[in-house]
Order: structure tokens, then C-alpha cells, then sequence
């Protein structure tokens, strides 16, 4: 990842969707991985935004003003194969109700959900070049009402992370330059010796 990432400043352009398929919300991940969070940071990608499942955040800035700067403990908390929580300080720019019409009504996330989703209660926060929407309930990132229903047009930003696999493309293809597949530490991860396996009778394949 990182030989990727290293290449993407200054930002090529057009829509570069990083997707994270280790943290897929679909295939039952917590959906509040720090591992792209932190490559975001790291490489100093400009103009981000990615979406952290973490409902004790979003509380957390429940009682604040609009424009407060706190130092957040973000994500991490839904897997041991996380790194843990990241200490960011941020600005809080916006809290919403997480209710929204699905602009796809024929999408993967229709199908199981009809019309509309409900994120639960929302804060979109900032820490530098990364604005970072928090959910309470996680959500599998299908449709871009997910976005544009806590005043964010997804499509002026440079990089948008993704936690899917496959079946967030019926909602990124028609807007992104590019996409490219991310690995991270997460319970959804195919790099299957990043797992740490401790009753295994060996050699097994693919790891032998």
C-alpha cells in the first residue's frame, strides 16, 4: 500500500477511491478500521474523506458547538486486529440525523434495506486534509446519499475511502478517476497470512 499511496501527491486528477476491503461492512467488519485512516495521514493525501463507524465518538461530541476542536479517540474498537483507536485532534464542522434516501433505488443497499438507511446519529469532523464522517451504525458504503446527506458532495474530494469489497462500484464507478485496493489489517482481509491462526494443524494451504 504504501508504494501506491507515495505516488498519489499531489493528487492526480479527478476521484481516487481507496477501497479497504480488510474492514468490508458488507462482509460483517466493524467498519471502524484506523489502517487507511492512518495511510491517509501518513502519506499526506490532500482533500480525503472517509466514514468511521464509531457511535461512542459521535457521542462524545454530542454536547459540543459546531467549530469546537477536541483531541477524539477514532475507530479501532471493533477488532483485535486493529491497531487501536487514533488520538486526532479535530475540528467538529457538522452533526445530522443519519436518515437518507437511497439516490439508488436499485442498488445492493435497496435490496436490503428499501428506500432509505439510517445511519443513526452523525458528526462529520476534520483533522487536517482528512474530513472524516462518523456514524453510529455501520454502513455499507452503496449508495452516495451516504455523502451528500451530511452536506458533502463526494465528488470534490481527491480521495474517498471505501470499507467494501465489490459492491460499493455500482455507486463509484460513475464518478471515480480510479480505484484501487487497499491492504490493511481486518477480519475481512484475502491476505490470509496477515492472520494471526493459532490452532492449525500445518502445512495447510495457501499459507504452506
Amino acid at each position: 500500500m504504501d508504494e501506491v499511496l507515495v505516488k498519489l501527491v499531489p493528487a492526480p486528477p479527478g476521484l481516487t477511491v481507496l477501497v479497504e476491503p480488510s474492514d468490508n461492512i458488507g462482509g460483517g467488519a466493524p467498519g471502524d478500521g484506523t489502517g487507511l485512516l492512518r495511510a491517509m495521514l501518513k502519506h499526506r493525501l490532500p482533500n480525503c474523506a472517509i466514514a468511521i463507524n464509531d457511535p461512542q465518538a459521535v457521542a462524545q461530541l454530542a454536547a459540543l458547538p459546531i467549530g469546537a476542536r477536541v483531541t477524539l479517540p477514532i475507530g479501532g474498537k471493533g477488532s483485535r486486529l486493529d491497531a487501536g483507536p487514533l488520538s486526532l485532534e479535530v475540528e467538529l464542522l457538522s452533526r445530522r440525523d443519519g436518515h437518507f434516501k437511497l439516490e439508488d433505488k436499485q442498488s445492493h443497499l435497496a435490496s436490503m434495506c428499501g428506500d432509505a438507511f439510517d445511519m443513526g446519529p452523525c458528526a462529520v469532523v476534520r483533522h487536517g486534509e482528512v474530513t472524516i464522517l462518523l456514524t453510529s451504525r455501520k454502513t455499507p458504503p452503496f449508495d452516495l446519499g451516504q455523502w451528500r446527506s451530511q452536506g458533502l458532495e463526494p465528488t470534490r474530494f481527491s480521495f474517498i475511502g471505501v470499507k467494501a469489497a465489490v459492491a460499493h462500484r455500482r455507486a463509484y464507478d460513475g464518478i471515480a478517476a480510479r480505484m484501487l485496493w487497499v491492504d490493511t489489517p481486518g477480519p475481512c482481509t484475502s491476505n490470509v497470512r496477515s492472520l494471526p491462526y493459532r490452532r492449525i494443524r500445518r502445512p495447510v494451504y495457501p499459507l504452506d
